[in-house]
């Protein structure tokens, strides 16, 4: 067997189905887009982060544990810059050109566009500009993309129901799908289910951030059951303790849902203690569509794609064959065409073999 080495997996094909545009953004990227663009990078209190350290220390503030209570304002140094037209179109190259750096060669990137009105940009300005923004870092790197839009699932569910218009709108222009991101705790997948509900006569695809954050392991896996029950998601991000429950377990094989793991980002923020809490080898013996993934790798340490399937391989000794069935399954369960998944699938198991 082919000792796996980080090195090896970065020059390796692989696909990425969770990862949030913004959280690809390293210090020097939003550093680089701010003098390009003339803006300062300031926080929601107004104040100015200056220097890499600056923005390192304010994203760690005071511990990565209570990340997604604070998650509009530990983003808010970025969501700054993406007020204009041209400010999101750079994010968007940005974000690509550091796919490609991980070896990356599909990604789905998540987008809220309900964080950047603030100057008077509409929802459909930024969803555009971002899309323009994909489809020339495709042209510069030969990554392609397809774009998810999220709802902050703390907005009143009148908000919600305007993003999910505003997603409508873009079906089948390089928008796949609807999440719902954000706090999960005491923010529940239902209060968000009309707009959901505006989806279930589209080709729209539908996925959910359920089981990461409701901080009790009731709830996490009665909003993991929620989101597949009401939601009818297609796939759900992170859903920690899946395994721990057989009757979703099955559930989820019955309706073929996609499982978008993130071990670093669970790891670092506390979720979990131990990455084999996640039960990924568990998963894969099930046959369970879960594939590797890496949330907002610039956020924290060692938390790129590769670096978290090196993690994995180091966790439960995974090997060759492990990590490509993980590749693979992100290939067949991407809301993409079923020839792109093909040719997808292809490149994978002719450049994932020992």
């Amino acid at each position: 067997m082919t000792e796996l080495g980080l090195r090896d997996l970065r020059k390796r094909p692989k696909i990425e189905l969770h990862g949030h545009i913004d959280g690809y953004l390293s210090p020097s990227d939003i550093q680089t887009i701010a003098r390009k663009n003339r803006r300062r990078i300031t926080t929601l209190d107004g104040r100015v982060i200056n220097t890499k350290n600056q923005l390192l220390d304010f994203w760690k503030g005071d511990g990565y544990q209570n990340i997604l209570q604070q998650i509009v304002s530990r983003f808010s140094p970025v969501i700054s810059l993406m007020q204009t037209e041209n400010a999101i179109r750079d994010t968007a190259v940005a974000y690509v050109r550091r796919l490609a750096e991980d070896g990356i060669v599909y990604a789905e990137g998540r987008f809220a566009p309900q964080f950047h009105t603030r100057e008077g940009l509409t929802m459909n300005d930024a969803v555009r500009s971002i899309l323009e923004g994909l489809r020339e870092g495709y042209e510069h790197y030969g990554v392609r993309t397809s774009l998810t839009i999220c709802i902050n699932r703390e907005s009143p569910s009148s908000v919600g129901d305007d993003v999910a218009r505003v997603a409508l709108g873009w079906v089948g222009r390089g928008v796949v799908a609807l999440d719902l991101a954000c706090n999960e705790n005491g923010f529940p997948p239902e209060r968000h289910l009309s707009a959901y509900r505006m989806t279930f006569d589209s080709t729209l695809r539908r996925t959910v951030h359920a089981g990461e954050g409701a901080f009790n392991l009731t709830e996490n896996l009665r909003n993991i059951r929620t989101a597949i029950q009401l939601l009818r998601a297609n796939g759900l991000g992170h859903a920690i303790h899946l395994a721990c429950d057989e009757g979703l377990l099955q559930l989820v094989k019955d309706r073929e849902i996609r499982i978008e793991s993130n071990p670093v980002s669970n790891l670092t923020v506390g979720h979990i203690t131990n990455m084999r809490e996640l039960q990924l080898d568990k998963l894969l013996k099930e046959s369970v569509m879960v594939s590797v993934n890496s949330d907002d790798p610039a956020m924290w340490p060692h938390g790129t794609l590769s670096e978290n399937l090196y993690a994995v391989t180091k966790a439960y000794g995974f090997d060759l064959n492990n990590l490509r069935e993980l590749i693979l399954n992100a290939c067949r369960s991407a809301f993409a065409s079923e020839r792109e998944r093909a040719e997808l699938a292809v490149n994978v198991s002719n450049s994932w073999k020992d």
